[in-house]
């Protein structure tokens, strides 16, 4: 009896696989996402003494494959980017009304990979260099994963540039830092995930050199395997506010975030 409690003591304090992560591509995969957006914002503006309040409200979407054509030396050398889908709804003063658009890859195929030492992008033609920036060989996902391995439970924190090249950020992000936790470890369909907690800080500019904050709290679930991020999931808040000659404006509300990968 005593050795069977001993076992069983030492089974449960026994320390726990660490899990080590590394993007792992392999040649032919394909990626097939999902990315949703959610906010809404209810904003108050000020005009010397007059005060007007309204909501503004916002989804984008984006349906998308990435495959891998070549992948050398653990490297991916050469993706095939083709995005089906990328709308923006948004429902503002002063008409109110949900107005739909197509964004900048809608309909878009881009053939990514490298010529004497430079980035090439085939059917890039029009496309703003703001959303090419986030068109590259690398996977941002994997700019957020432990340096070492841990263990279920150990926490780590990203920030510098991690954090702006993971967020395909441009100048107006000021300030952004990422706290990271691993949660548990678990089979899903088949694969063995690890499943983290990350707790998302920007500061930085929106659009029309508005101050913006944003806080969310998220789920990531990774393939082992291959590094490969399956599932983003959160929620938070995201707040701004500015001013100039003729009236001040502040404002703040919920967002949320989804993003799927299915790996074909």
């Amino acid at each position: 009896m005593r050795l069977l409690l001993l076992a069983l003591v030492l089974a449960l304090t026994a320390p726990q696989d660490k899990v080590t992560l590394k993007f792992n591509p392999k040649q032919g995969d394909r990626l097939s996402k999902s990315e949703k957006m959610e906010m809404s914002i209810k904003a108050k503006v000020v005009f010397g003494d007059q005060t007007q309040e309204f909501e503004i409200e916002q989804k984008e979407i984006e349906k998308s494959t990435l495959e891998y054509k070549e992948v050398v030396d653990g490297k991916v050398a050469r993706t095939v980017f083709k995005c089906t889908e990328n709308v923006e709804e948004k429902k503002a003063p002063p008409t109110l009304q949900w107005e739909k658009k197509e964004k900048g890859l809608h309909g878009r195929r881009l053939e990514i990979y490298m010529k004497d030492g430079k980035l090439v992008r085939e059917g890039s033609e029009g496309i703003e260099e703001k959303l090419l920036k986030k068109l590259d060989l690398t996977d941002r996902t994997s700019l957020i994963y432990p340096k070492n391995a841990v263990g279920v439970g150990e926490s780590w924190e990203v920030t510098g540039e991690d954090v702006r090249s993971f967020l395909g950020a441009d100048a107006d992000l000021k300030e952004a830092s990422i706290k990271m936790k691993l949660l548990e470890v678990k089979e899903i369909e088949g694969r063995r995930c690890a499943v983290f907690n990350a707790i998302i800080d920007i500061t930085g500019k929106a659009e029309g050199e508005f101050d913006m904050t944003m806080k969310l709290d998220t789920e990531v679930v990774v393939w082992i395997e291959r590094g490969y991020a399956l599932s983003v999931k959160g929620k938070g808040s995201m707040s701004m506010k500015g001013a100039n000659a003729q009236f001040t404006m502040t404002g703040t509300g919920p967002m949320s975030l989804e993003i799927t990968n299915k790996i074909e």
